[in-house]
Order: C-alpha cells, then structure tokens, then sequence
C-alpha cells in the first residue's frame, strides 16, 4: 500500500486572449453599406448623364460623353462594397457569438482549475496517510483512493473536452478572421473591383421592379417583401432604402435598417456641402432634423428597463425634408419605436400636437420611452412598443392670425389621420390583425386622431387621447369614433386652457376647439385621473415622469383600469363643472427607479 499512488488531472490550457468590440464592428459595416448607397446614388447620376437637361452644345456632349463609364465603375464599386459590408455584418455577429462562447469558456475553464487544486490536493493528502505504516492495509483507505482516482479521471476527462473546444473555439476565430482578410483582400483595387463586378446584375433591380405601387395594401407590400429572396432584401434596404424604410408593411427591422442607411448617407452628404459651404435652401432644416434623429436614437441606445432588459429602438419612419412650408423652411416626418412593434403584446402609437417638428423627435422619443417604462411597471410579464409618431405635418405655433386660422382648421388633422390609419394599418400586417395598438393623441394630435377613426377602419378596441381641445367637428360621441362606450380614454388637466376649448353639454356655448369635449360625461369616454400637479406645466405634462397621468397611460396599454376621474358636465345655464377641480395630484415610481417626490396615494372618494 505503501507504493499506491493517485493520478491527479492535468490543468486545462490557459484561455486565449480575444480583444473584440463588436458594435464597432458593427458601426463599420453601417458606414460600409452607407457608401455602397451614396455610390449607387453616385451611378445613377452618371448613367442619367448629369441630368443636365438643359445644357446643350460640345462641351455638354464632352461632359456626358466623359461622364458615362463612370456609372458602370460606380455600380460596381457599391456593389464591392455592399459585399464587404455584409460581410462585415456578418463579422460582428459571429464575433458577438465568440464573445458569448468565451465567456462560457472562461466560466467552465474556472471551475475545472478549482476542481484540479482540490483533486490535486486531495490525492496529497491520501498519498502521505497511505505512506504511514499505520495506514497500510487498511481496506477503507484502498476504497477511497480507488474513488478519489475516479474523481481524478473524470476530471481529466472533462479537461480534454473543454481543451478540444477551446481548441475548435481558437480555430473558428481564425475562420472568421481569414475570411475577413479575404474579403477586403479581393477589393483593395479598382480593376479588381471592375473585373469582379462589372455589368454584374443587382439583385435590387429585380426586385424593385415587382415593387407593389403607390397606396398597394400593407399586407400586399409585406408579401412582396416575404416573397424576395434574402440577397435581393439585402440588396434593396442598400441600393434603395428609401424605397422600402417608411414601406407600410414592410418589418420593422428592415425599415430600421434601411432608414439608418439612409440618415447615415444624408449625414455625409449634407454635413459636407455645410463644411464646403454649400448648404442651400431648405438643406439647413433638412441637416438639422437629420442630426436631430441621430440624438434621438442615441438617447436610449443602450438604456434598459427596470427588469434589466435591453430596450431596442427601430428608426420607423425616416424623410428629413417632407414637407417644405410657406416660409421656405423645412419639416421632415419621422418615427421611432422604443421596443418591437412586430412582436410587442402591446403598441402604442404617440400623436403630437401643434408645434412638433421633426427637429423635436428627441423629446417625443424620451416620452415614448417613459410610457414604455410605464406600462412595463404596470404588467412586467408582457412586452410593449411606444412609437414616436411625428408622422404628419403638425401645425405650426398658433402665435399670429395665421397660425390660428390653420391651429383652428381641421384639415392637417384630416391629412395627418389618414397617415395615421396608414400606420396604423402597416402594423396591423406585420404583427397580426390581433395586434393590440393603442393609438394616442395630445392636443391636436386628437383631432388627428379622431379623423382617423372616423374615416378609417383603425382596428383598435381602444384610443387614448390627452388634453384634447375635440376630436374633430361632428364627433359627438364615441358612437362617431367607431369604439365601444369606455373605450376611449381621457386624460385631461384640471388647468389644461387647450383641454377646455371642446364643447360640453347640448348647446356647446363659447367653443373655439375641435367639436364635443371627449371628457364631457354625455362623451361615452373614460376619463381617468391626470393632474399635472406643482411644478408640471398644465398642457405638456402628460408622459412627465412619476406623474398620474403617465401612470395611468402605462396602465392603459398595460390592459389595465386606470384610476378614474369624474367627467365634466355641463348644467347648460353656466359654465360647465370638472370635478377634478382643485383634486391633488398622485405621485408615483412610473418607472420603478425608486425615485419619486411622495408615494402613490389614493383620493378620498
């Protein structure tokens, strides 16, 4: 016994070292894919010789003429560089892949070093008691240096397996690698570029050219969209994003690639003439809502909720120069999703009111975002959306007899509900005609809201609207708006001036709003509690932080009963009572941070 000895396992090889950054791996491949664009725009300037139709003569014929083979060259350079950039992508994911392999290397090579000290140290100990002459012989001894070595042979059993998948592991970074070589490698020159692509056929032009047309159906654009095969989806969202990113009925991934694309190419090119001095026109407004767009996804680009969970945002709708106004000066539409419309139990789609631009797309994105954080408080167990929809042309502030005149004119909502319903019914493709949107006007964007339902099969069980001053004239009750009785909800300031505008009772005396108050008891509304308290201001303070009104926002697309309010009624010999007159305002945690200036307090009834 004296000679018996146990074998401990070997150690497992040292971890190597991987340095990554994925996102920037990432952020490359979107700069790649943008210049493939900017490129292809590049051919088809040349292939359109200029479009200088109206320069004639022999040095126009000499510019076209010189002007020609360089849109086969530029074609075939965005299509070299649509490669790498996909390439790339693919990069980034595969190294997000090896990153999350190693750090389950890390753990397990951890565990078995420890294994191997006890092992080790164990055997040491067995071996010296089994050496003393005391100890020999003894029949318990042998048994438990026979399982200690079994101990010791498991061990290193697992050791070579986790070697042989370090080893794999090692291996499949040096694929990964090497095929990146390889990609850039076979485009470093021009003719390379040439010989490799030129009069290459782009995937993108077959498929553009089955496009569905102008106003088709969302569900008919979305069974194009399913009926292209993946190259040609990948060659559209870069050879003509803007053909496809505010698509109704396209994916929300692919709209989010394809607008990214294109804000990153109008970054570049419109950040350049500023540089040279060459910004004109309306390109200024157009620079500034792009930049504007940039901050607003920036904003909440790594934020999490309060569970912890990562919170995408989807660049929904991107057109930075849409609208060109009276005054020469620009406005853009412009959406963003904080989470998946697609796969959301619940969506909400934020409408505006007068005064929103495209420029203010960050501050709309931050309310979306605390609305998200509202109902994920509300029912954590389902997942939401919040839409910044900046989706029409708001009217502008309401400050000169102009600016009245179209604030008290119902035809920019009429124009916005139909954009609206469009959206709206984009939606409802994707995601299914059960999708459960919530569609949400302020100010005027309830007048844009109430043109959409009446007009507009929406496909909603419920709306929301908050400091309405009416939801259009003719709306008279929720009967006009196509919903069931309380189904539409109401939130409205007991000081909000713009939320008194609407008409109560049967004589609708001194109105200047947009037909019935919604609030109004005859209504058939849902009012639920929205003071805005101290310090809030009485008509923007509905999706403030910690505030009632955003708590019971949340718990509306939550599915949950908000906690109610008294509707307004009108005694018709005087002006109309709100029993939310003088009621104090709820403070709570909307978005389960901890932070707030008092605690969730019941009225006295």
């Amino acid at each position: 016994m004296t000679t018996a000895t146990v074998t401990p396992p070997p150690f497992p090889r040292p971890l190597p070292q991987l340095t990554v950054d994925p996102g920037s791996v990432a952020e490359l491949a979107g700069e790649l894919l943008a210049a493939s664009a900017r490129l292809d725009d590049t051919g088809e300037l040349a292939r359109s010789r200029g479009r200088l139709a109206l320069w004639e003569g022999e040095a126009a014929d000499a510019y076209r003429s010189d002007l020609a083979p360089y849109g086969s060259t530029a074609d075939a350079m965005s299509l070299a560089l649509r490669g790498v950039g996909r390439r790339v992508e693919d990069h980034a994911d595969a190294m997000r892949r090896l990153a999350a392999e190693l750090v389950d290397l890390t753990a397990a090579n951890r565990l078995l070093v420890d294994e191997v000290f006890g092992c080790t140290e164990d055997a040491r100990r067995w071996q010296a008691r089994a050496a003393t002459g005391s100890a020999a012989g003894d029949p318990g001894l042998v048994e438990e240096g026979r399982a200690l070595q079994l101990r010791c042979d498991d061990v290193a059993r697992r050791v070579r397996t986790l070697d042989t998948a370090q080893t794999a592991w090692w291996e499949r970074v040096g694929i990964e690698e090497t095929a990146m070589v390889d990609a850039f490698g076979g485009v470093v020159e021009v003719d390379q570029v040439e010989q490799r692509y030129d009069d290459a056929t782009d995937p993108a032009d077959v498929a553009l050219a089955t496009r569905p047309g102008r106003g088709a159906p969302s569900l008919v654009v979305l069974a194009w969209w399913r009926g292209l095969t993946r190259a040609q989806r990948q060659a559209v969202l870069v050879a003509a994003p803007g053909a496809v990113g505010n698509l109704d009925g396209v994916p929300a991934d692919a709209r989010d690639e394809a607008n990214r694309l294109r804000l990153a190419r109008d970054l570049a090119t419109l950040r350049h003439l500023d540089d040279v001095g060459q910004l004109a026109g309306g390109e200024r407004d157009t620079l500034d809502n792009a930049e504007a767009t940039e901050d607003a996804l920036d904003r909440h680009a790594t934020d999490v909720d309060a569970h912890g969970r990562h919170v995408p945002s989807y660049l929904w709708i991107y057109d930075p120069g849409a609208y060109v106004q009276d005054d020469g000066s620009v406005d853009g539409r412009v959406a963003i999703a904080v989470g998946d419309p697609d796969t959301a139990d619940a969506i909400a789609v934020n409408v505006p009111g007068i005064k929103t631009e495209a420029a203010d797309i960050g501050d709309d994105t931050d309310r979306a975002w605390e609305l998200h954080q509202s109902a994920t408080a509300a029912d954590p167990d389902r997942t939401y959306s919040s839409i910044a929809w900046l989706g029409y042309d708001a009217p502008r502030a309401a400050d000169d007899l102009h600016g009245i005149e179209v604030a008290a004119s119902s035809a920019a909502a009429d124009r916005g509900g139909d954009l609206l319903a469009r959206s709206i019914d984009g939606l409802h493709a994707v995601a299914g005609d059960d999708a459960d949107v919530v569609p949400i006007g302020h100010s005027y964007g309830s007048v844009a809201l109430g043109s959409a339902l009446t007009h507009h099969d929406l496909g909603v069980t419920r709306a929301v609207v908050v400091g309405s001053p009416g939801m259009g004239e003719g709306v008279h009750d929720v009967g006009d708006l196509h919903l069931g009785r309380g189904r539409l909800f109401v939130g409205q300031n007991q000081d909000d001036v713009v939320a008194g505008l609407g008409q109560n009772g049967s004589f609708g005396l001194g109105s200047i709003g947009h037909g019935q108050d919604p609030a109004d008891s005859g209504f058939g509304s849902t009012r639920f509690q929205a003071n805005a308290g101290e310090g809030h201001d009485d008509h923007s303070a509905y999706y403030d932080n910690d505030s009632e009104s955003l708590h019971n926002l949340g718990a509306i697309l939550a599915g949950r009963d908000p906690e109610p309010a008294g509707s307004v009624h009108d005694p018709w010999w005087r002006w109309a009572d709100d029993p939310e007159r003088d009621a104090p305002s709820d403070l709570y945690d909307t978005d389960q941070d901890g932070d707030t200036d008092g605690v969730p307090r019941r009225r006295a009834s």
